[in-house]
């Protein structure tokens, strides 16, 4: 089982020759070195607001769930209203 399967089109390898170009995987890493304390930051900074947000969402998870719920009311509400007001606008032409 230990074979390799090639394709065997001509212009298969003519397609891909520009994705393998040694030198643009050289300036990739050179900006990946470049740039890397910017990476390491960012990835710092997300790991914080991610540990900040879950403490956020602990002590406030009760106001959320209930802010969420009013929320949902309020446009069931707003929705049906509407629909109402759509409706008599529809069946009365004279109000259009």
């Amino acid at each position: 089982m230990n074979r390799i399967c090639l394709p065997v089109a001509k212009d298969y390898f003519q397609q891909i020759e520009g994705n393998m170009n040694p030198e643009a995987w050289s300036q990739a890493l050179d900006d990946v070195k470049t740039s890397k304390w910017v990476i390491v930051w960012s990835i710092l900074v997300a790991i914080a607001f991610s540990f900040l947000f879950i403490y956020f969402i602990e002590k406030c998870a009760g106001l959320i769930v209930w802010l969420f719920i009013f929320a949902t009311l309020a446009l069931i509400l707003t929705g049906g209203i509407l629909s109402y007001y759509y409706y008599v606008a529809l069946t009365n032409p004279a109000a259009l």
